[in-house]
């Protein structure tokens, strides 16, 4: 007998299960299952695949859990230097008022806008027709040398002005003061310091240079 015929007839096959409730008297056999291997991955041991929405809300979940408890007192304090060393590099170093020159009178104004910075000095003089006067004297930092003198007046203000104004930048020209739309224009003789040290006066009528002898107000 040939060895496939031996092996068959010496009992049912590993896949094969004898079945004696069949109808037919005879022997009938049906496959079953192949047997699993050690090494075969079990499907019910897998994870099972969620969407990106469950883990963004798995996520969401324990995050706000994680927030929502308290600080401890190591936490409190890294949270502590962080926000001080913030707060210390968002400061504007040039806001903060340096030494002041010896040249420079004890009421001049510091202005950091003003490029390189400068020292405002400016005193009520009189109140005009046009508008309320002031005698300026700008100061350069840090050699505390004299930029500007003259006479300035406030212009846009409608002659009327009360307080000292808040210079904010000289343009060369006119005086911008700080958070207002009027400015201290020039007004009479004033002189303004050159590159070459020499600092010529010039005559100015309401803020406009004049080429012409200063008017005199006509008499009522």
């Amino acid at each position: 007998m040939p060895p496939a015929h031996r092996a068959l007839a010496s009992g049912p096959l590993p896949s094969l299960k004898h079945s004696s409730s069949a109808p037919n008297p005879g022997v009938q056999w049906t496959r079953v299952a192949p047997l699993r291997s050690p090494l075969t991955p079990d499907v019910r041991l897998q994870p099972k695949a969620t969407s990106i929405h469950t883990q963004l809300r798995s996520f969401n979940r324990s995050f706000v859990s994680h927030l929502a408890r308290p600080l401890t007192l190591r936490a409190r304090i890294v949270l502590g230097l962080a926000f001080a060393l913030a707060a210390l590099a968002c400061r504007r170093p040039s806001h903060a008022v340096p030494v002041r020159p010896t040249s420079v009178p004890a009421d001049a104004q510091w202005a950091p806008s003003q490029p390189g910075g400068a020292w405002f000095d400016c005193k009520r003089a009189s109140k005009e027709p046009w508008g309320v006067m002031f005698e300026c004297a700008v100061y350069q930092h840090p050699s505390g040398q004299l930029w500007v003198k003259g006479g300035f007046f406030v212009h846009g203000a409608n002659g009327r002005f009360d307080g000292q104004p808040s210079c904010r930048v000289f343009d060369g020209v006119n005086i911008r003061l700080d958070g207002t739309h009027m400015y201290l224009a020039p007004h009479g003789h004033v002189g303004v310091r050159r590159s070459d040290g020499t600092m010529p006066l010039t005559l100015y009528w309401l803020g406009k240079p004049a080429s012409w002898p200063e008017p005199t107000p006509e008499q009522p």
